[in-house]
This record gives C-alpha cells, sequence and structure tokens, in this order.
C-alpha cells in the first residue's frame, strides 16, 4: 500500500503514472560525534542530541512545520516551493547556519553538525507507512549524498540551490567557496556543488 496525500493507493503501474511530483529544498543534518558520545556516556547523549536535533528543527516555523524526519542523529527537512517563494531562499540558509552555531549562552549543551541543501525538482511526495509524509527521488538521494562531502561546521549546497540565491544575498554573505565537482554513485554526469564554512 502506498500512501500519497494521505490516500492510500494500490501500487501499480496506473496509479504511479497518475502521481505528481513537486519541486523544493531539501536539508540534511547529521551530527557529528554523537556516536561516540553514545558509547562513552549514554545520559550526556541524551541530553547534547535532544538539544541539537530540538533546536535545528525549532529554529523558524518553516523548519518546525516540514521537519520529515530523525533517524538516529540525521534530520530532514523538507520545504515545497509553494511555501517558500523565490525570494527567500537565503533565508534557508541563514536559518540553518544560526541553528548550527554554539548557544550563546550554552555552549556545552549541544553537538557540532554538518549539513547539505538541494534544491529539488522532481519530489514524490509519497510514504509507505499511513500517516507518515515522507519524500522519494533521485534529489533527495543526492542531497543525502552531498552530505558525505560536508566537514563539521559546514554546509554543502548543490549548484541548483545556489542559482535560487540572488546576488545581493551573496554579497552579504562571505564564506561561500567556489565551485567544485565530483561524481556521485548513482548519477550519470558530474555534481557541481559548494561548500559553506561557519564560524563556530
Amino acid at each position: 500500500m502506498l500512501f500519497y496525500n494521505s490516500r492510500p493507493i494500490a501500487i501499480n503501474q496506473k496509479e504511479i503514472n497518475n502521481l505528481k511530483t513537486l519541486s523544493g529544498t531539501a536539508i540534511f543534518v547529521d551530527i557529528v560525534g554523537s556516536t561516540a558520545l553514545k558509547v562513552a556516556n549514554p545520559q550526556r547523549w541524551i541530553i547534547l542530541i535532544g538539544n541539537t536535533l530540538n533546536y535545528i528543527s525549532q529554529i523558524n516555523v518553516i523548519f518546525r512545520d516540514h521537519l520529515v524526519k530523525i533517524i538516529g542523529d540525521e534530520l530532514m527537512i523538507f520545504i515545497p516551493d509553494k511555501v517558500l517563494k523565490n525570494e527567500n531562499f537565503f533565508t534557508i540558509i541563514d536559518l540553518l547556519k544560526t541553528s548550527m552555531e554554539e548557544l550563546p549562552d550554552n555552549k556545552d549543551l549541544k553537538l557540532a553538525t554538518k549539513a547539505a541543501i538541494n534544491y529539488c525538482e522532481c519530489v514524490f511526495p509519497i510514504s509507505f507507512i499511513q500517516q507518515k509524509l515522507d519524500y522519494y527521488g533521485k534529489e533527495i538521494d543526492l542531497t543525502a549524498r552531498l552530505l558525505t562531502k560536508a566537514e563539521p561546521n559546514q554546509i554543502i549546497i548543490s549548484e541548483k540551490f545556489y542559482t535560487k540565491l540572488n546576488d545581493l544575498e551573496l554579497d552579504n554573505f562571505q564564506n561561500i567557496e567556489n565551485v567544485c565537482q565530483e561524481s556521485f554513485k548513482g548519477f550519470a554526469t558530474p555534481i557541481k556543488y559548494r561548500r559553506i564554512l561557519l564560524e563556530c
């Protein structure tokens, strides 16, 4: 059984052909060093991973209302275009940057993170579990691949997402590096991306 727009449908070729895709921005965030901490001090791990995940997901209603899932120490957000106007793409970077920085008053209450942002043009809003919204597609997979290129306190953005930012916004953001290009498993052509360094 497949669930689409809260409607259960039988999985057959006719129904699949009728599925509509949507476009939007995928964000993956990974907490750095949480596995080692969980082994060394499970109680401390619960405090820090809880604070970190909560802070990122609650930084703004845009993130809070479009949180898809948390798997272990990794968080996924998907923001459809219909709820994010073009002039707000830079807001995603700004919010993510703020959520990844240290808490000003309690520097030891959250863990370091790394993230990836990708603009997706063809995503299936489907789920295989009732009442659990999820998103599938090659561009979602690519976001996860891009995350592997991030180091702690870095955000990787695809070139497709970068082109959504206007020049005026970029002038106010000095830490975006030049474009890189690399081949990723499952993608026939090399993928372009950029690295944002955070001052944490």
